[in-house]
C-alpha cells in the first residue's frame, strides 16, 4: 500500500512535532489510522492532463474577464489514463498547503493526499504546511512536514495539523508578503483548501503570481460543511456529508426525547449562512414534521407571518391527532431569506458600510418605509443581532441572529391568538437548539474520508503537471472509488460579481438548493405525511455508509439516461464488490448485518430483505416499498413449525432506477419500530456464511471502511 511504502522511505523531520499523541487516542480513532483508502484507477498509474474547451464564467463574464486577465478563459483539466504527455516522477517539488476558513471533516486526508502524491509520484519533493491559515502564508509561518508528522492525522477530524484562520491576501501588501514567501520557500505550487470565498482568495492569488511571472502555482479544494460550493464538476464540498449525519444523528435523538415527554416541540437551527443544503439533506436522513427550506420561501415571497402560520396551522393540526410535541428545522440563513428582510439586510447593509448606527436612530431615517416598518417590528433582540458588525466578507453575522428563538416567540404569540379564539386547546411548550460547531470537527465518515484524500492526491496531480487557477474536482461519486473521474475545474467560470462593503467585487457563485432539483422534489413529496404523523428516524453517522442523500439523488436524475446495463454495473460494484452479478432490473436487498440463508440463484428478481418486524405482514412490505416504483411480488419467509415470521422476505421490483432509490431511501429506516438496514445482497456459496465486511481496501466508497 502506499501509506507503508512512504512510512518506511521516509526520514524523520526533528523539527516538525506533531500536536497530538496517538497513544491517548480511543479505539476508534486509533483503528482509523493504519488505514490505507483507495484511490481513483486513474490515480493508480500514469496518466496524463487533457484540457477542455475553453471556459467562461458563471456570471457577468466580460466583469471576470477584467478582474483575471492572465487566467480567463483558462479550460478546466481532467486526468486521463497514460497519454503522451504522461508526468515524470524525477520531479522534485516544493509545495505550500494551507487550511482556510472554518472547519470541515475531512481536511486532514486531504493534506495527506497531497503529501502521499508527492512522496509517491516525485522525487525529493518537499511540503510545507502554513500555520494558522493563509496568515501563515503572509507572516512565513510554516512547518515542513513529514511522514511522522502526518500519520497521527490520517483520517481523523479537526484542522489542528497546521491550523486554520480567516484571514484573507487582499491587500497590496498583503499580496506583496504572499508573494516574497512563494520566493523565500522556492515554491512551485500552493494548495488552498477552503470554501467559496477562500477559493475565490486562491484565484486571485494565482492571477498575481502569473501576472507578476512568479512560478508558484495554485490550486483549490472545496471545503465547506454548508455544502454550498458545488457545481457540475464538483458536485460536493468535503465536510458536508460527515456534518450532515451528525446533526442527523442529534436531531434523532431531539425526536426520540420529543416522542418520550410527547410535551415539546424542538426548534432546531442548522448550519447553512447562504443556503438550506445541511437543512434538505437532514430532512431527508430524519423526517422531521417542519422543515423551513429557505430557497422555497424565497420563491414564494412568503413574509414571517406566513411561515409562522404554516408552522402554527401544523401544530394545531397535530393537536387535533393527540399530538403535542413535534421537531422542526429551520436553517441558518432563514431570515436572510425573506424577501422583506433582505430588502432591509440590503439597506442596513449600506448603511453600515458607510454611515455609523447612532444611539438616537437618526440612521433609520436612510431605511425605506417598509424596511423601517419591518425594522420596528422585529423583537429588540434581533434587532441587535441585524446591527452587528458584518463578518469579514460584508455579510450579516447570521449564526448570531437567533431565527429559531424567534419563530418560536412568533408562534407563541399565534397560537395564544387560537387559544383565545378557540381554536387551539393544548399548551404550547417549545425549546431551541442550534447545531453548528458540533458537526464541523467530526470523525470523516466513509465517504469524506476518501473524497478528501483523492482530493489532495489530484490537487498533487494538477500541481505536477503544471496548472494553477483550477480547483480540484472528483467525480463519478456514486460509482466505486475506482471509477471516481479526477481533475481541475477553472476557478474563474465558478465566478461572478457581488456588492460587498459597498463594492463590487469577484466571488464563486453559491450554489443554492434547486427546487426543481431531485431531493427538494423528494422530500416535497414526503413532507405532508411527516407533517402529521411521526415517520422519525434514529441512527449513529458513522454506522451510515451511504454518500449524502441529495448527492445521489442528484447523480441519479443526471445519469437517469444511462444505458440500463452500465447503471446496474455501477450501482452493484458501488455498495459492494462482492455483489452477484444478474442481469438488468433484478436487484436483491437484505436488512440488518445478520448471517442469512442461501438465496436461490433462479430468484435474482427479488429484494431479499432481512431484520423485518415480527408482526410485518406482506400488505405491509409491499406498501412500504410500493412509493418507490412498481413492486411485482412480495413474500414474508415464516418458520414451517411454528408459523411465525422468520424475520426476512422477498420483493420484487420491475425497474433497477425503482430499486436502487427505495435502497437509498430505506436504509436505516425504521419500519414498524424496527430500523432497517438495507443494502444490496451479497452472495453465499454454499455451506459458508456472508457477513457484511466492516473494514476492507476493496475501493468502495461507501462501505471499504466503516470505523466501529
Amino acid at each position: 500500500m502506499i501509506l507503508k511504502a512512504i512510512m518506511s522511505s521516509s526520514s524523520v523531520n526533528l523539527k516538525a512535532v506533531p500536536g497530538r499523541l496517538t497513544s491517548s487516542y480511543s479505539e476508534v480513532q486509533a483503528s482509523r489510522l493504519d488505514v490505507s483508502l483507495p484511490l481513483p484507477s486513474v490515480l493508480k498509474s500514469s496518466f496524463s492532463v487533457v484540457d477542455g474547451p475553453k471556459s467562461s464564467a458563471a456570471g457577468n463574464p466580460e466583469e471576470i474577464a477584467k478582474l483575471f486577465p492572465n487566467l480567463f478563459g483558462q479550460p478546466s483539466a481532467v486526468l486521463n489514463p497514460g497519454g503522451s504527455s504522461v508526468l515524470s516522477k524525477d520531479t522534485s517539488l516544493k509545495i505550500g498547503v494551507v487550511l482556510s476558513g472554518g472547519q470541515a471533516p475531512g481536511g486532514h486526508n486531504v493534506i495527506s493526499g497531497i503529501f502521499d502524491y508527492l512522496q509517491h509520484c516525485t522525487s525529493g519533493s518537499t511540503v510545507y504546511g502554513f500555520k494558522g491559515g493563509p496568515a501563515g502564508i503572509m507572516k512565513g509561518k510554516y512547518v515542513e512536514l513529514s511522514a511522522e508528522f502526518v500519520y497521527p492525522y490520517r483520517n481523523q477530524g479537526g484542522f489542528d495539523m497546521i491550523a486554520s484562520g480567516r484571514d484573507k491576501i487582499e491587500t497590496p501588501e498583503q499580496f506583496k508578503q504572499a508573494e516574497e514567501t512563494a520566493k523565500t520557500l522556492d515554491l512551485d505550487g500552493l494548495v488552498v483548501i477552503g470554501g467559496d470565498d477562500s477559493n475565490t482568495n486562491a484565484c486571485l492569488l494565482a492571477e498575481h503570481f502569473r501576472g507578476k511571472n512568479i512560478k508558484t502555482r495554485v490550486i483549490g479544494c472545496p471545503k465547506t460543511i454548508d455544502g454550498d460550493l458545488k457545481s457540475k464538476e464538483v458536485p460536493v464540498s468535503f465536510g458536508f456529508d460527515t456534518a450532515c449525519k451528525l446533526y442527523s444523528e442529534m436531531i434523532g435523538n431531539v425526536m426520540t426525547d420529543a416522542r418520550s415527554t410527547g410535551k415539546y416541540y424542538h426548534f432546531v437551527r442548522l448550519m447553512g449562512r447562504a443556503a438550506s443544503h445541511i437543512t434538505l439533506e437532514c430532512a431527508l436522513e430524519t423526517h422531521p414534521n417542519i422543515t423551513i427550506i429557505g430557497e422555497e420561501v424565497a420563491a414564494k415571497k412568503q413574509t414571517l407571518k406566513s411561515v409562522t402560520d404554516y408552522i402554527t396551522d401544523i401544530i394545531c393540526k397535530r393537536s387535533e391527532l393527540g399530538f403535542n410535541y413535534g421537531v422542526i428545522l429551520i436553517p441558518e440563513g432563514l431570515i436572510d431569506f425573506i424577501p422583506e428582510v433582505q430588502q432591509l439586510i440590503a439597506e442596513l447593509n449600506e448603511i453600515l458600510a458607510h454611515d455609523v448606527v447612532d444611539e438616537a436612530g437618526v440612521w433609520k431615517k436612510k431605511l425605506q418605509s417598509q424596511s423601517h416598518e419591518l425594522f420596528e417590528f422585529l423583537p429588540p433582540t434581533i434587532q441587535e443581532q441585524l446591527l452587528l458588525e458584518r463578518d469579514p466578507h460584508g455579510n450579516v453575522q447570521v449564526a448570531k441572529i437567533e431565527t429559531e428563538k424567534m419563530l418560536l416567540q412568533m408562534v407563541e404569540t399565534e397560537l395564544d391568538k387560537r387559544k383565545q379564539e378557540g381554536k387551539y386547546k393544548r399548551d404550547f411548550l417549545g425549546k431551541t437548539h442550534f447545531f453548528g460547531y458540533e458537526g464541523r470537527c467530526g470523525l470523516p465518515t466513509n465517504f469524506d474520508a476518501n473524497y478528501c484524500y483523492a482530493l489532495g492526491f489530484g490537487a498533487g496531480a494538477l500541481l505536477h503537471s503544471g496548472k494553477t487557477g483550477l480547483i480540484s474536482s472528483v467525480g463519478n461519486l456514486a460509482a466505486p472509488v475506482e471509477q471516481w473521474t479526477v481533475g481541475g475545474t477553472a476557478l474563474t467560470s465558478l465566478m461572478d460579481v457581488e456588492r460587498r462593503h459597498g463594492k463590487f467585487k469577484p466571488v464563486i457563485k453559491k450554489a443554492m438548493v434547486e427546487l426543481e432539483g431531485a431531493p427538494f422534489k423528494k422530500f416535497a413529496s414526503f413532507r405532508d405525511e411527516w407533517a402529521l404523523k411521526n415517520r422519525y428516524v434514529q441512527f449513529n453517522f458513522l454506522a451510515q455508509q451511504r454518500m449524502p442523500s441529495t448527492t445521489l439523488f442528484c447523480w441519479n436524475s443526471e445519469h437517469k439516461h444511462r444505458k440500463k446495463e452500465n447503471q446496474c454495473q455501477s450501482v452493484l460494484s458501488n455498495h459492494n464488490n462482492n455483489f452477484s452479478r444478474h442481469s438488468p432490473s433484478k436487484y436483491l436487498f437484505h436488512f440488518d448485518r445478520v448471517i442469512f440463508k442461501e438465496v436461490d440463484r433462479s430468484r435474482y428478481n427479488e429484494a431479499h430483505c432481512l431484520g423485518l418486524s415480527w408482526s410485518m405482514d406482506e400488505k405491509s412490505l409491499k406498501d412500504a416499498f410500493s412509493s418507490f416504483g412498481e413492486v411485482t411480488e412480495v413474500k414474508i419467509v415464516y418458520d414451517r413449525d411454528s408459523g411465525r415470521s422468520r424475520g426476512f422476505g422477498f420483493v420484487n421490483f420491475t425497474k433497477e432506477d425503482d430499486a436502487q432509490v427505495a435502497r437509498d431511501a430505506m436504509d436505516g429506516k425504521a419500519l414498524l419500530g424496527r430500523p432497517l438496514r438495507v443494502t444490496y445482497a451479497l452472495e453465499r456459496v454454499r455451506g459458508g456464511h456472508v457477513v457484511v465486511p466492516r473494514l476492507s481496501d476493496s475501493g468502495d466508497a461507501n462501505s471499504g471502511m466503516t470505523f466501529l
